[in-house]
């Protein structure tokens, strides 16, 4: 589940303590009583989303720098959970931008199918256990592995 942040600034800050009000349970998305530092429930993560080509030509650098030093360059495109999607448009927009990016450079694209759905993530996002266990299990598949 990667790095504790027991012991860290992180731990005993207000972020902290948010996100254990907020996401207790998988799909959680309730406000806690009280002062909330993050971003409440319901309100879009960006007020005013613009889709950002600079992160697309970043991928691509990247994409090209790796094949240039030899690397097989896979990308994968993560599930999100249609809560997040339906908030904008933009995630759409940016899928689409980096699966022509992928394309054009000729790296080998992975697209883990589906959304994710409550039991499976914490935020939209970010998969908790249930939500890993399938993308590691897609992701082998698609690899070969499975």
């Amino acid at each position: 589940m990667g790095p504790t942040t027991e012991g860290s600034a992180f731990f005993s800050s207000p972020a902290a303590d948010s996100v254990a009000a907020r996401y207790t349970e998988p799909g959680d998305r309730v406000v806690p009583e009280g002062t909330f530092v993050g971003i409440p429930a319901g309100e879009l993560r960006y007020p005013d989303p613009q889709f950002c080509t600079e992160r697309i030509d970043a991928l691509v650098g990247t994409i090209e720098s790796l094949q240039v030093a030899g690397a097989e360059v896979v990308v994968v495109l993560l599930p999100i959970h249609s809560f997040v999607r339906e908030q904008s448009e933009l995630h759409t927009v940016a899928r689409q931008a980096v699966v022509d990016a992928v394309g054009r450079v000729g790296a080998r694209l992975i697209e883990i199918d589906g959304d994710y759905v409550d039991d499976e993530t914490f935020d939209g996002w970010h998969p908790n256990e249930t939500g890993q266990a399938r993308v590691s299990t897609e992701l082998l598949d698609a690899l070969g592995f499975g």
